[in-house]
C-alpha cells in the first residue's frame, strides 16, 4: 500500500527496500550457522525423552563433578543474588 505519493515517497521506500534486500545475505549466514547449535541443542534435550538415561547421568555426574558443580552453583547464586 502505498502511504505517500510523491517522488520523494517512492524514492525513500525504494532506498527501504533496498537496504532491507541487502541484510538479507548476513541474516542466511546467521541462518546457516545456528544449524550447529540447534543440532547441539536436540542432541542436549534427548536425553530428558529417556529417564532411565537421564537419572544415570545424573547421578554419575553428581558423584564425579560435585566439587566442581557445587562451584558453578555458588557462582550462579552470587551472580543472579
Amino acid at each position: 500500500m502505498l502511504t505517500s505519493r510523491t517522488f520523494a515517497g517512492l524514492i525513500n521506500g525504494a532506498t527501504l527496500l533496498l537496504e532491507t534486500v541487502l541484510y538479507i545475505p548476513s541474516d542466511l549466514i546467521n541462518c546457516y550457522k545456528s544449524v550447529d547449535d540447534a543440532k547441539a541443542l536436540e542432541q542436549w534435550a534427548s536425553i530428558f525423552i529417556k529417564p532411565k538415561e537421564l537419572t544415570a547421568t545424573v547421578e554419575f555426574n553428581m558423584k564425579h563433578h560435585f566439587p566442581a558443580i557445587s562451584i558453578e552453583l555458588a557462582k550462579a547464586k552470587k551472580l543472579y543474588a
